[in-house]
């Protein structure tokens, strides 16, 4: 067994242990090939239960300072995470991410770039389109519905994967800004349905 492996059943113990996770539509990840988990952002749990829900190994982007704590900064790169300056991505990160996924991996990102205080979706940044038209990856809108309370379920929804080869075909008429802009406005009005549309989800 791997270090990944042992760390998410330890993970997926204390998810189920105290918050009860429920998961719909895994059968949206691809089993092959690049893709980009796009999820809402609404704790510093979310990128934990995101990678215990997926049925496949995914990296994420990490605050760079996490990597300069003496134990932490060994542990991470195990578990998929690779650093990044959340105000300014430089070079170093992309290259890693479009490698990553140019190499059939799945990378999980938080398009809105900081947690949401209301739990409502806030205006997304354009990198998960960008990455995904770089490298051609499917995109998957992962909805997570809270909030986080002990013994209470939290709902992690993954919906419909967009096939941006096929996005691209369709919208050829079109330079890169507008594909990008398009993009994201299809991915974030995925994912905000997945929020306020989850069937079954009982907040009390």
């Amino acid at each position: 067994m791997s270090f990944y492996d042992f760390a998410k059943r330890i993970v997926q113990g204390y998810f189920l242990l105290f918050f009860r996770y429920k998961v719909r539509g895994i059968e949206n990840i691809p089993q092959e090939g690049s893709a980009l988990l796009c999820a809402n952002h609404i704790s510093n749990r979310d990128p934990l239960l995101v990678g215990v829900t997926s049925s496949r190994k995914v990296h994420f982007m990490a605050k760079q300072e996490l990597f300069r704590l003496p134990i932490i900064k060994q542990l991470l790169p195990h578990v998929g995470a690779f650093p990044v300056n959340r105000d300014a991505v430089g070079a170093s990160t992309i290259k890693t991410t479009l490698k990553l996924l140019k190499s059939g991996h799945v990378i999980g990102i938080f398009p809105e770039g900081h947690r949401s205080k209301t739990e409502d979706l806030q205006e997304m940044k354009a990198g998960a389109a960008f990455f995904a038209l770089k490298s051609r990856s499917m995109l998957v809108p992962v909805g997570i519905i809270g909030p986080y309370r002990l013994f209470k379920p939290v709902y992690v929804h993954f919906g419909p994967a967009i096939d941006v080869d096929a996005f691209i075909t369709e919208h050829e008429d079109l330079d890169g800004k507008e594909q990008l802009h398009l993009l994201t406005e299809l991915l974030s009005q995925r994912i905000d349905a997945l929020i306020h549309g989850g069937v079954g989800v009982d907040k009390e």
